[in-house]
C-alpha cells in the first residue's frame, strides 16, 4: 500500500484498547478502494467539502486509565487557506499550537505551553504543509493494511505501523456510505514483546464551528512591547517575498521550511545569523530557501 499521507491517518498512528478483532476474511467487500478511502479522508479534501474538521482524542494506559487528551481542529477560510489549532494535555503539561494567516498578516505557527512560547515563520509556499501538520507528526513508519472491509454496516480499516521495535495497530471505523472516519481505537506494542503501552480513542466531527483554544497565561499576560520583525525571503529571486511579523519583545522565533534554508543578517547574505533576535523594536533578516 502506498504511504498514508493524510494527516488524519497519521494522527491515528501516533498513539495507541486491545488488539484488533477484525480479520480480512471476516469482512465484506468494501464500497471504496483503499486509494478512494484515503482520498475521502485526506484532510484538504475534507476541509473543501465540510469546511472544518475536529478530532477529539482520549489517551489511556494499557489498563484503560485516562491520563491525557488532545483536541485537533482544522478550518478552511473563504480564500481557501488552512487554519489549525491543537491543545494537548497530559498530567500538568499543556501544549497549544495555532497556525493562522490573514490578508494583513503572514502565516505563522505559534506554540505555547509550560516551557514557554515559540513563533515559527515559514515561506508562504509552506503554509499549508505546516497548517495541516502543526505538531510535525507525519509518520515515517513502515505501514501496512491488515484488514479492510465492511462489518455490521460499518467500514473498517485496520492498519499496522512499525517504527523501530514498536508496533501500533489501529482500527478505523467509517460510515459505509460516505467513507468518512467517525472514530478509531489504537494500541501500541512496545519492543519485541506483545506488551501494550498507551491506548487512544478518537472521535471525528465534520462541519463543526472552528473554536481555537489558546494558552490563558499568554492571553491574559499580553505583551507590553513588540518587535517589528522583517523577513526577506529569497531576495532578488522570482519567488521573493517580504514578511513583517509583530512579535512580543524577546519572543523566541524560529524559521521553518520543507526546503533547505539559511538565515543572514545582511542583504548580500554574507553574514550568517546564529539566531533570530527580537530583543529590539525592529529587526530584519534575509533568508535563502531552496
Amino acid at each position: 500500500m502506498k504511504k498514508l499521507t493524510s494527516l488524519i491517518l497519521s494522527l491515528l498512528l501516533l498513539f495507541s484498547v486491545s488488539a484488533t478483532a477484525f480479520a480480512a476474511d471476516q469482512l465484506e467487500e468494501p464500497p471504496f478502494t483503499q486509494d478512494q478511502f484515503e482520498q475521502i479522508n485526506d484532510t484538504r479534501s475534507v476541509l473543501e467539502k465540510y469546511g472544518s474538521l475536529r478530532i477529539d482524542e482520549q489517551t489511556m494506559t494499557a489498563a484503560g486509565d485516562p491520563f491525557g487528551f488532545a483536541h485537533y481542529q482544522f478550518s478552511l477560510d473563504d480564500q481557501g487557506r488552512v487554519h489549525s489549532n491543537v491543545h494537548m494535555h497530559e498530567g500538568d503539561i499543556d501544549i497549544y499550537a495555532n497556525f493562522s494567516v490573514a490578508d494583513d498578516m503572514p502565516g505563522s505557527l505559534f506554540w505555547s505551553g509550560n516551557n514557554g512560547q515559540i513563533l515559527y515563520c515559514m515561506p508562504s509556499w509552506d503554509y499549508e504543509a505546516f497548517a495541516l501538520d502543526p505538531l510535525g507528526l507525519e509518520q515515517q513508519a513502515d505501514q501496512s493494511v491488515l484488514a479492510y472491509g465492511v462489518s455490521n454496516g460499518a467500514l473498517i480499516m485496520v492498519v499496522s505501523a512499525t517504527e523501530g521495535t514498536d508496533r501500533t495497530v489501529t482500527d478505523m471505523y467509517a460510515e459505509a456510505e460516505s467513507g468518512l472516519i467517525t472514530n478509531s481505537n489504537a494500541v501500541t506494542y512496545v519492543g519485541d514483546t506483545e506488551e501494550e503501552s498507551e491506548c487512544a480513542h478518537r472521535v471525528y466531527q465534520y462541519g463543526m464551528p472552528y473554536e481555537p483554544e489558546f494558552d490563558e497565561a499568554v492571553s491574559e499576560g499580553g505583551a507590553a512591547s513588540f518587535c517589528a520583525l522583517t523577513l526577506v525571503i529569497n531576495p532578488g529571486q522570482a519567488n521573493e517575498e517580504t514578511q513583517v511579523h509583530n512579535v512580543a519583545l524577546g519572543l523566541e522565533v524560529q524559521f521553518k521550511s520543507n526546503d533547505d534554508y539559511a538565515i543572514y543578517t545582511d542583504e548580500a547574505m554574507t553574514q550568517p545569523a546564529d539566531y533570530i533576535d527580537t530583543s529590539a523594536e525592529s529587526a530584519t533578516y534575509y533568508v535563502s530557501v531552496g
